[in-house]
């Protein structure tokens, strides 16, 4: 019994900092100057609450949006891609268009996504995405993430209003 008490307190651990992994590359970012970070947990918590068709449920999401061309140091561009990598989050997306490009890396689950890494680059602006819990993949442009068709963004202009 103590060896399985051991066991869960562990495995608790392991998963209290996987999901704050990716926070603690881009937190020094967040209060600098041209970058705006934002919180989009409650944000989808009300687009679930207006649509109660949605079968996903995002338990945290945050996004970083790097304005006039800044983006993070290579270091920590090296640092998210090992941890893409030892998380075996699996390339899923990968668009260039109309010069943006897209990538969102997921760990896919089967009938749902249950973590997701998008990135998008454009000529002005880098923005990183991180989002953990029950994502069914053809909500996302209901979700205003639509990473295949070049919405990948529309979930800012739903935080304006």
């Amino acid at each position: 019994m103590k060896m399985l008490l051991s066991l869960f307190m562990i495995m608790s651990a392991l998963c209290a900092q996987s999901q704050s992994d990716f926070f603690h590359i881009f937190r020094k970012y967040k209060n600098d100057e041209g970058v705006y970070y934002i919180d989009l947990s409650n944000q989808f918590k009300k687009i679930k609450d207006n649509d109660s068709k949605l079968e996903t449920t995002i338990d945290a999401a945050d996004i970083y949006l790097f304005h006039d061309s800044q983006d993070v140091a290579t270091k920590d561009k090296d640092k998210l891609q090992q941890l893409i990598s030892s998380r075996n989050l699996d390339l899923l997306v990968d668009v260039k268009a109309n010069k943006t490009h897209s990538k969102l890396y997921v760990v896919d689950k089967g009938k749902y996504l249950e973590e997701m890494v998008g990135i998008v680059h454009t000529d002005n602006v880098n923005v990183y995405f991180f989002a953990k819990g029950h994502i069914v993949f053809n909500e996302l442009s209901k979700l205003g993430l639509d990473f295949q068709s070049g919405g990948e963004l529309d979930v800012l202009k739903r935080i304006k209003k």
